[in-house]
């Protein structure tokens, strides 16, 4: 009888592993073949399609508009990055990054892709950069902006490897 109570009870720890939240995919990177470095999307132009890359070891970008919610997260020692449209599930994976690194803020020129962000989103993650002495470049003399004005857009990663690319305006 206890070893067929305690088989049970390995069987039941199994199955209670397998509730627990899996760690977050991180898919391998789209590289600049020139500089090495992890493409965070790109800008659209007339012929061909420019790179804008995560200059740190570590990056993000934030869309944040109307439409979409998508958080981007990029490691170039890895050359992995991380996308989703959870903020809290971004947030998790941004406080398991190193301390004391500075981040990549990728963004764009006029409107911040974040622009539609609560305060109180903002908050939370001010909360996580400051809790694991993370800067960021946005907050810096020199921040990360890629103009796009000339351009039908931008196009960002996929959620999926291989996924096709959304975020570009329509070509006129």
């Amino acid at each position: 009888m206890t070893r067929i109570a305690a088989m049970l009870g390995a069987v039941v720890l199994a199955g209670c592993a397998s509730l627990r939240p899996q760690s977050a995919v991180w898919h391998r990177g789209v590289v600049e073949p020139e500089s090495k470095r992890l493409i965070a999307f790109w800008v659209p132009r007339e012929h061909e399609d420019k790179p804008v890359t995560i200059d740190k070891d570590y990056g993000m970008l934030i869309v944040w508009d109307e439409y979409v919610q998508r958080f981007y997260l990029f490691s170039n020692p890895a050359k992995t990055y991380f996308v989703t449209g959870n903020f809290n599930q971004f947030l998790s994976e941004l406080d398991q990054l190193p301390a004391d690194i500075t981040l990549d803020w990728v963004d764009t020129c006029t409107v911040p892709r974040f622009w539609k962000m609560p305060q109180d989103a903002r908050k939370r993650l001010t909360a996580v950069l400051e809790r694991g002495n993370r800067k960021n470049t946005r907050e810096s003399e020199q921040p990360h902006i890629t103009c796009y004005c000339e351009s039908d857009g931008i196009k960002l990663l996929g959620a999926e490897p291989n996924a096709a690319l959304y975020g570009a305006r329509p070509r006129r």
